[in-house]
């Protein structure tokens, strides 16, 4: 779709231009059955405000971009390196965490407890938090309520989205509910420096079949983004996508990460049921369900630009225990480091 991107055209447009092929013959997850964390809290204590809306342009034609630095020049004609005060460094981190259940493996004495404590371990250094299938809103809040701004939860297929963003890195945050949209947690993120950002941690439907779902979903995600104050874009979460829909997203404006850093082997699946037993009766088969995409504006007046720096890593893809099989969740999560660069 070079010269032309999704503002240009309408939500039915859209899913006709980029109808996706379902012959993938790997098979899928579906939803696991909720395990309750005890809290002595109710509900998000800080529930974040309703945003008021302007404009933002998802059609800025960045789908023909090939590498991060080809993104970050797009943008307003200038690369990072042209940028008039230093980049903010965010580190942010993606991961479905199967409702924090056990592994069908685990040992006979391991605890919520454990699981809660290997989840919460490789986030400690992260600016950006994109969360899937965490149980409930309260427990989160209060495990990272003090050092994070915690979006309102996302009710998806299974279990909830959330956003979170470190309260040393971001001045304030915009909450923009979408209760029309299932599993989409979606927040305006501004920094000590004034640079905006948009975050969205999503969770799409599962199985194969529902890829022209998977599509719709995101074309409403980004049409209601083009209602929005201009400004660079995260989206990260569990896509559920499959090979065949890699091109779809890339049709729809957005810079796949691990295709920007030259699709390493090392972060190549993050569903992995062949070595990872966390179901009992899992078919075995490798998938990278979990994506991290990018996206900056032209759009004049925007004083900022987004794009990755270093690896894309795995997260939790370290056995939880010396039990053959055993990891904290049945995805692998995903960590990657931006550069946020003023252009004003």
């Amino acid at each position: 779709m070079a010269g032309r991107g999704a503002s240009e055209f309408s939500e039915d447009q859209l899913a006709k231009r980029c109808r996706i092929r379902d012959d993938d013959d790997s098979d899928t997850e579906g939803c696991r059955s909720s395990q309750a964390v005890s809290s002595s809290r109710g509900a998000n204590a800080n529930a974040l405000p309703r945003a008021t809306s302007s404009d933002m342009d998802t059609s800025d034609g960045q789908a023909a971009a090939t590498g991060a630095a080809a993104a970050a020049a797009g943008f307003s004609g200038r690369s990072a390196v042209g940028a008039r005060i230093d980049p903010v460094r965010l580190v942010a981190v993606t991961w479905n965490v199967a409702e924090l259940q056990r592994s069908a493996v685990a040992p006979g004495t391991w605890t919520v407890a454990q699981t809660v404590q290997k989840v919460v371990q490789p986030l400690r250094g992260a600016d950006v938090v994109c969360l899937q299938e965490w149980p409930d809103a309260a427990t989160c809040e209060r495990l990272f309520g003090s050092d994070f701004h915690v979006s309102q939860p996302a009710r998806s297929h299974c279990g909830l989205a959330i956003c979170m963003l470190r309260r040393s890195v971001f001045a304030s945050v915009v909450q923009h509910p979408l209760p029309e949209l299932s599993g989409v947690a979606l927040v305006s993120a501004t920094t000590v420096q004034g640079l905006t950002v948009h975050v969205a941690s999503v969770h799409n439907l599962p199985f194969k079949e529902n890829a022209q779902g998977r599509l719709r979903q995101m074309i409403a995600l980004l049409l209601h983004i083009k209602s929005l104050t201009p400004a660079p874009l995260l989206i990260c979460g569990d896509f559920n996508m499959r090979k065949e829909e890699d091109k779809t997203l890339l049709q729809l404006g957005l810079l796949d990460c691990f295709e920007q850093a030259g699709s390493p082997p090392t972060a190549a699946f993050t569903w992995d049921s062949r070595r990872n037993k966390f179901h009992s009766d899992g078919f075995p088969f490798t998938c990278r369900f979990d994506r991290v995409y990018f996206k900056n504006t032209d759009k004049p007046g925007v004083r900022a630009a987004i794009f990755p720096e270093g690896p894309l890593q795995l997260v939790g893809a370290e056995p939880a225990s010396p039990t053959p099989g055993h990891y904290i969740s049945d995805h692998y999560g995903l960590r990657q480091s931006f550069s946020l660069a003023s252009l004003a």
